[in-house]
């Protein structure tokens, strides 16, 4: 009888950590989302800015007003603000895998 009840208070001590952990871990992908989409914003803003000032750089290059040298940077720095914004859409997308793995619901908004 001692013996069962031990093994009760185990398994409900054993579900109870298992439960707490599920619970920390789906929070913790949700922060991750969250701050994850509210990054996407500015870094699609900042890409798009990079990617007029490189067409106007490329523009006034080939109008003699800028020098190579000026193109290369505006190249870097779209190159940059590109990547940035990609590697902030794939953070958010493993998040948002890793919520609907741990609810069992599969969806894409």
């Amino acid at each position: 009888m001692k013996q069962t009840e031990l093994r009760r208070t185990q398994a409900k001590r054993e579900l109870s950590l298992a439960e707490r952990k599920l619970l920390a871990d789906v929070q913790s992908l949700y922060s991750e989302a969250d701050t994850a989409v509210g990054e996407l914003d500015g870094l699609r803003h900042s890409a798009e800015l990079a990617r007029d000032s490189l067409q106007l750089t490329t523009l006034r290059y080939k109008e003699g007003e800028a020098k190579v040298l000026d193109v290369v940077d505006a190249q870097f720095t779209f190159y940059s603000a590109n990547s940035a914004y990609q590697d902030g859409a794939v953070r958010y997308w493993v998040a948002l895998a890793g919520l609907q793995t741990l609810t069992g619901v599969l969806h894409v908004p």
